[in-house]
């Protein structure tokens, strides 16, 4: 292959990896053309929609990702991967802290889609199998604890916190700043969700067995909440001491998912390299 793709060749199986290196990708551009050029373009916010768009010698191909599409955690947990896979880690999953609990599976350097496209539903999973009711219909769902709705419930209709025309961020930041000021009952649902968080984190460490898990949202806006009593219970239960996890927070904040889309877009206008050769000239 040439710096366009590399070929990776499993047993019987081959996936073609599209532009891993896009530094060597536009050099071979600018021998092509000195007029190349590449766009993206954000046609909606809420939600994500993300458009790229590639001109090489006069042929334009055109990529679209929204996160209807995958859904902003498998999004974000893209956009998150490009940093950690620069580090060799092959495993990671990503956690959306916000109304429910969503999850991003990089398994082995891949996106795990499943074949609805419905990965990631970890906020149903059952932490609580006579517990609080959820929206979904059943019990004990795991975002009826560690879903943002958990927190403001806790006051009043009215309330900064229970606006949904406010966004999250905004809705977050009034927590942090409540917190801060020594809300009890804010500390005492905190502290439950923390304990939901350890429950779930348990199963998914076993059943996944990532390298690195991400929290974002909420969740990282009270890291010092979560993070180190997480680690420490994740760490009391390990199988085999070999496969500790790194729990961290997101780099990227509210902007993960939106950078997600726009790799998506991306690769979809680098998935035919029929486009224009690509290969050095002799």
């Amino acid at each position: 292959m040439t710096a366009w793709a590399t070929l990776e060749v499993r047993g019987d199986q081959a996936r073609v990896n599209p532009a891993p290196d896009l530094d060597s990708l536009a050099a071979h551009l600018e021998r092509v053309d000195a007029g190349w050029g590449i766009e993206w373009a954000c046609d909606s916010v809420q939600p994500f929609v993300v458009r790229a768009k590639l001109t090489v010698c006069g042929v334009t191909r055109e990529g679209l990702a929204s996160a209807p599409t995958l859904g902003d955690a498998k999004l974000a947990a893209l956009a998150t991967y490009e940093r950690y896979a620069q580090d060799g880690v092959r495993n990671l999953l990503y956690l959306s802290g916000g109304e429910g609990i969503g999850a991003g599976i990089i398994s082995d350097g891949h996106l795990l889609r499943g074949w609805l496209g419905l990965t990631g539903e970890v906020g149903h999973m059952p932490v609580e199998p006579e517990g609080l009711a959820c929206r979904c219909g059943r019990r004990g769902c795991w975002e009826t604890r560690s879903g943002l709705q958990a927190l403001t419930s806790a006051y009043p209709p009215g309330d900064a916190v229970r606006d949904e025309t406010t966004s999250p961020d905004e809705r977050i930041e009034i927590l942090r700043q409540r917190f801060d000021a020594g809300d009890t009952e804010l500390t005492r649902r905190l502290e439950l969700s923390q304990q939901a968080l350890t429950r779930a984190l348990a199963i998914l460490e076993d059943v996944l067995n990532p390298e690195v898990i991400v929290l974002s949202g909420y969740l990282a806006a009270f890291a010092d909440v979560f993070l180190s009593p997480t680690a420490t219970a994740l760490k009391a239960r390990l199988l085999d001491q070999r496969a500790a996890v790194r729990l961290e927070t997101s780099h990227l904040g509210q902007w993960a998912s939106s950078h997600g889309a726009a790799l998506v877009a991306l690769e979809s206008v680098l998935d035919n390299p029929t486009l224009v050769d690509l290969r050095p000239t002799s």
